[in-house]
């Protein structure tokens, strides 16, 4: 039950955060920009000085098929590997959304601005998707055992109360 619920919540998730990088993340005039378009302004007018954020920037042309990978875990049945990728891709796209949202949000300049559609709703699919990791670790927990005093004939078992 707990892991049908969290495999739909990652599905949303997901499908939000793909949606909000096509969203508007930047106004100039009356044109909009996403956020492909704007991560390659970021990179060709060098307005990025540190290299991890180069890199990170040089990596986004990825982020829709690195959101495929929770979704080929789920497939294949890989529940605890697919919550831990979902985890952390679930705080890559809150750090990056929010972090634009921080930085950016408000400041006006040469008539460029911050749309807050797509980081929004990256940042809201990002949430979805940790709260679906999270969600998807709790379903598949094991039997803990403990071994009271190194012998093995006074095992205690303690069964996992969401199976």
């Amino acid at each position: 039950m707990i892991r049908t619920a969290a495999v739909l919540v990652l599905l949303v998730g997901l499908t939000l955060s793909i949606i909000g990088t096509f969203l508007p993340w930047l106004i100039s005039g009356s044109v909009t920009r996403n956020s492909y378009q704007f991560a390659a302004a970021l990179q060709q007018f060098g307005l990025v000085d540190s290299w991890l954020m180069g890199a990170v920037i040089a990596a986004w042309v990825f982020f829709g098929p690195i959101l495929l990978v929770p979704t080929v875990l789920l497939a294949v049945r890989m529940w605890r590997t697919a919550a831990g990728v979902s985890l952390a891709l679930g705080l890559m796209m809150a750090g990056a959304a929010i972090t634009t949202l921080v930085v950016v949000g408000g400041k006006r300049r040469f008539g460029i601005r911050l749309a807050d559609a797509g980081p929004l709703t990256v940042a809201c699919g990002s949430g979805l998707t940790i709260v679906a990791g999270l969600l998807l670790l709790l379903s598949v927990r094991r039997d803990v055992r403990m071994v009271w005093s190194g012998r093995s004939d006074q095992t205690i078992t303690i069964r996992s109360p969401l199976r």
